[in-house]
């Protein structure tokens, strides 16, 4: 079976965050958050990783080649060159590219900084989540319920530090994408599928309105788990992972026995490559706007936007296709 609303999902997601970074729009763009972008990502791969495991259970490598070569040669691909301007402008120190090369950003006593690939701290926990899902391969209920309990211990104490990579929110998410596919089945959501996407996407944007960053004093491990709300920090996986859920749902629902919609799916067949490609062009512009003042002006921001498609359609056909159906052959 085909999921081409998964595909066209992947797309929105990975332009929420484009739209997000890149302020093409400025009015709209100052308003609505496109980070729950990422929320939507992770729901998206609980829902993949549950109805595809079960060809893997007794192929476990074959998984874990399938999903390093998925996301590493193109992470690191982006990441060494970003290494090289950062070492050369003096910004960063040599320590921080190990860290990053593992994905993972720095640490010290009270804080914490992503990888100089920003958009990799992302990837981490879909690397952890990974890892559950091959060991609890022939059992998705005790998986969905590590996962959800991971996510409890970081909500209600908040766990610091290195630990916080696996007592976070973010769980939740990828719990909610693993049990989507029972609630897919129901008559209801196939009845009034026109109703519910159309409540969901006005929830989706009245939620996007919400900013995503922590309240003063949050010193929590990367505070992109909060939003902050009238002041407080509430936890993101309430005011944004939930409604994204409904709007995953529901948006599958309506758009699974329609026509295809060719342009969106391959949009989504290079997600993936647009939501790297993209941070990487985003911190070259950041880049060159601190060592060519006169570049930051709308035109430079608006040509830096335009090339984000035709560098990830190469990256998506070279790295992701070619370099992958090359790597997964030497490593089976």
């Amino acid at each position: 079976m085909k999921h081409y609303p998964i595909q066209y999902l992947r797309a929105i997601a990975a332009m929420l965050v484009v739209f997000e970074h890149f302020k093409v729009f400025p009015f709209a763009d100052n308003l609505l958050s496109g980070t729950i972008g990422v929320d939507i990502f992770y729901i998206i791969s609980g829902f993949i990783m549950s109805i595809n495991i079960e060809k893997y259970i007794d192929r476990k490598y074959e998984f874990v080649v399938n999903r390093f070569v998925r996301i590493y040669p193109l992470y690191i691909l982006l990441t060494v060159p970003l290494a090289y301007l950062y070492l050369h402008n003096n910004s960063i120190d040599v320590l921080t590219v190990f860290p990053s090369l593992y994905l993972i950003g720095n640490f010290s006593a009270d804080c914490y900084k992503d990888p100089i690939l920003y958009s990799g701290w992302t990837l981490v926990y879909e690397f952890i989540f990974y890892g559950l899902i091959i060991a609890f391969a022939r059992d998705r209920k005790i998986t969905v319920g590590i996962l959800c309990l991971m996510g409890s211990i970081g909500l209600v104490f908040s766990i610091p530090n290195q630990a916080g990579y696996f007592f976070n929110q973010f769980y939740f998410l990828f719990a909610i994408g693993m049990l989507m596919h029972g609630m897919l089945q129901s008559e209801m959501l196939q009845k009034y599928s026109v109703e519910l996407l159309t409540v969901s996407a006005v929830l989706l944007v009245s939620v996007m309105l919400l900013n995503d960053r922590a309240a003063p004093g949050d010193s929590n491990f990367i505070p992109r788990q909060y939003i902050s709300l009238w002041g407080k920090a509430v936890p993101r996986a309430l005011i944004w992972g939930l409604p994204s859920a409904f709007f995953v749902v529901s948006f599958y629902v309506f758009f699974i026995n329609r026509p295809s919609i060719p342009w969106l799916n391959e949009l989504g067949n290079m997600s993936f490559s647009i939501y790297l490609v993209h941070t990487f062009l985003f911190q070259v512009y950041n880049y060159l706007i601190g060592c060519y003042g006169f570049l930051n002006n709308r035109f430079f921001t608006i040509f830096m936007f335009a090339l984000i498609f035709p560098v990830s359609k190469l990256t998506y056909e070279f790295i992701e296709i070619r370099l992958n159906r090359w790597l997964k052959a030497q490593l089976a």
